[in-house]
């Protein structure tokens, strides 16, 4: 459908970092709904969300984007949430935990990625790209899965329709913002999703909302407002 678009480029020019996006975003995607089946929506949606921190320090390290000592601080602040949301005993990290954890890393790798593609591709190349290497990245992971394949009933197809849809308009939208916004301001906006799944996990699933889940969050969501300020402050005239 993307290619009947008129003017749309799915293949683009930077094949390599178009290809370094597809690759990260693939595996981001994947872990994120392995640590799903193995800990809660709360945790693995919090966990995930550290990719605002990483993508911060990625796009420091390749975009020139730089960490202020603020920054740092709320680089450390996030670590804590991190903590205070996992728990981790001693050695030893639940492993739900460490692969929401995992596939934040790996999103701040695509969102930093994104933001300096976005200055000469097209969102629809960059979109194009994570689907053609997150597809493959799926299916290889499917062996590791002890859930055998199920085909899903009648009843489901419609959700499984709205959970696409929602997910390619999620990510054209985040893809075509990324081109005004800095990587830390992009990241922060879409923090919000944070609160719906929280909300979504506590009365659909009644899963429990703990005070370390809460003081966590409270950590990682105000280190991404310090690093939004501090983008804000150098954008500003």
């Amino acid at each position: 459908i993307l290619a009947k678009v008129r003017g749309a480029d799915l293949l683009g020019n930077d094949r390599k970092g178009l290809l370094l996006r597809g690759l990260c975003g693939g595996v981001a995607s994947t872990a994120f709904f392995v640590g799903i089946k193995h800990t809660t929506l709360t945790n693995a949606t919090l966990l995930n969300y550290t990719f605002v921190i990483w993508g911060a320090i990625f796009a420091a390290l390749t975009l020139g984007e730089h960490l202020k000592a603020r920054a740092i601080a709320a680089l450390v602040l996030a670590m804590s949430g991190v903590v205070l949301i996992t728990r981790p005993e001693i050695g030893h990290l639940r492993f739900g935990d460490a692969a929401a954890l995992f596939s934040g890393l790996m999103a701040g790798v695509a969102v930093a990625q994104i933001r300096r593609l976005r200055q000469g591709e097209s969102s629809t190349a960059i979109f194009f790209y994570f689907n053609l290497f997150g597809i493959p990245v799926a299916l290889l992971s499917l062996p590791f899965d002890s859930t055998p394949f199920v085909v899903p009933a009648p009843a489901q197809v419609p959700i499984l329709l709205l959970i696409g849809a929602s997910s390619v308009a999620a990510q054209l939208l985040m893809t075509y913002g990324y081109r005004a916004l800095s990587t830390a301001q992009g990241s922060l906006l879409t923090l919000t999703s944070i609160v719906y799944s929280s909300a979504a996990s506590y009365f659909l699933f009644h899963e429990p909302f703990t005070l370390s889940t809460f003081w966590g969050s409270v950590l990682i969501v105000g280190a991404a407002f310090i690093l939004v300020t501090q983008a804000l402050s150098r954008t500003r005239p």
